[in-house]
């Protein structure tokens, strides 16, 4: 999985909803995370270089982009109802899901 074939958006960074298939590939695999490590295992999973993982926003210099737009995505699909949180790691809700064979995941 590579970053380049995810939505690329503002400065050259996927976008929060380029990163739901790959948070919903992660959490398949069925390994506990705690939120930070769960962050860092999707940004080398889809191979985003250094430069880009630690951009910074101008204006608050301690907010990482990439980490800030895996953080909405996670909390979109939360919100969907498609992952649950325990207290040890995000998983898949009792939701149904499906996967085609391109490796889409369906609800």
């Amino acid at each position: 999985m590579n970053y380049k074939d995810l939505k690329i958006g503002k400065y050259g960074i996927p976008s929060w909803d380029g990163f739901l298939p790959v948070i919903l590939f992660v959490v398949q695999q069925g390994d506990i995370w705690r939120s930070k490590d769960f962050r860092a295992k999707m940004l080398a999973l889809i191979q985003l270089p250094k430069d880009l993982e630690e951009l910074a926003y101008s204006k608050y210099p301690d907010d990482k982009v990439a980490d800030n737009r895996v953080t909405w995505a996670i909390s979109e699909l939360y919100n969907a109802g498609l992952l649950a949180r325990t207290p040890q790691a995000w998983t898949l809700s009792n939701h149904r899901t499906r996967t085609t064979t391109d490796g889409t995941i369906w609800a």
